[in-house]
């Protein structure tokens, strides 16, 4: 009797341990308790936690967030982190994110195989420069921009080896650029860092007036999912393809960087442009070879 009062008792002070272990995990940073305790009822109404747990603001919230805000989050706050993690969420470590943009850098460039050599491409934010030295490898001429003179400063650093780049600080819209000057405008988890809807809508017809192919690597929204940058919008694919009418969605490809973030690859083409589209089989062919060797 004693015997299985003793297993008992081992049990039951096995079960409490794992009991306080598991509230103890939980309850031991503000970001875990968030998402803990992330009431989904905001969510549906389209409210969201932020990166500060006591915070919740809606899209609409966001969308009034002041430019200057804006401009010092990413020329001073981001700018100053080091390395990868400037551009990228320090949720993840910085081996993580290393490897991470390794895995999209194969996909995005394995999908525009052969559709960049000998081109010339426009790059929306630059940032430090992790896809422009990619796309430098490639094509012809890249010219990029981006907003803050600081990543510039950094992309520039990063960028010297390549004769083929040329950088500039400011919104695509103040560049004074000529219409469909380039082959193929390249845009990767920038516009969802537009949280103005006015210059969002700006950014993205400048985008096409430069060019008959857009193609955007952006983190498209989830029903649920870790809290999120006060300066982030997450949209869905389907309200890209209305931004970007009339061009097509002619290819699109999701890519999952973990279980909490997903990103899309969306090629938009003009369905009136003057040359046939030449990407196109290349794409289906290189989405399939990528599919079989998954």
């Amino acid at each position: 009797m004693r015997k299985i009062e003793k297993g008992l008792f081992k049990i039951v002070s096995i079960c409490v341990s794992v009991c306080l272990f598991v509230h103890t995990i939980a309850y031991a940073t503000p970001t875990l308790r968030a998402n803990l305790m992330f009431d989904e009822s905001k969510r549906q109404q389209g409210i969201e936690r932020t990166d500060d747990a006591n915070e919740f603001l809606s899209r609409k919230d966001k969308e009034k967030i002041l430019e200057e805000e804006i401009f010092e989050q990413w020329d001073k706050i981001r700018a100053s982190r080091s390395g990868i993690n400037a551009v990228l969420s320090t949720r993840y470590s910085t081996e993580q994110n290393i490897e991470n943009t390794r895995k999209l850098q194969e996909d995005i460039f394995g999908i525009l195989e052969g559709t960049l050599e000998g081109k010339r491409v426009f790059e929306v934010g630059v940032g430090i420069g992790r896809m422009t030295s990619e796309i430098a490898k490639r094509a012809k001429e890249i010219i990029g921009n981006d907003i803050s003179p600081n990543m510039i400063q950094r992309a520039t650093k990063n960028l010297k080896g390549f004769d083929n780049v040329s950088l500039h600080v400011g919104k695509i819209t103040e560049l004074g650029l000529s219409p469909k000057s380039f082959d193929l405008v390249f845009s990767s988890l920038v516009l969802i860092h537009i949280i103005n809807p006015e210059e969002l809508k700006q950014t993205i017809e400048k985008m096409k007036e430069l060019s008959d192919r857009v193609f955007i690597v952006e983190q498209t929204y989830q029903d649920k999912g870790p809290p999120r940058s006060k300066y982030t919008i997450f949209r869905r694919r389907e309200e890209y393809e209305q931004l970007f009418k009339p061009y097509n969605l002619t290819m699109q490809k999701e890519h999952i960087v973990s279980e909490q973030d997903t990103v899309t690859m969306m090629l938009f083409e003009n369905p009136d442009q003057s040359q046939p589209t030449l990407t196109k089989d290349i794409l289906l062919d290189n989405q399939k070879g990528l599919q079989k060797n998954l």
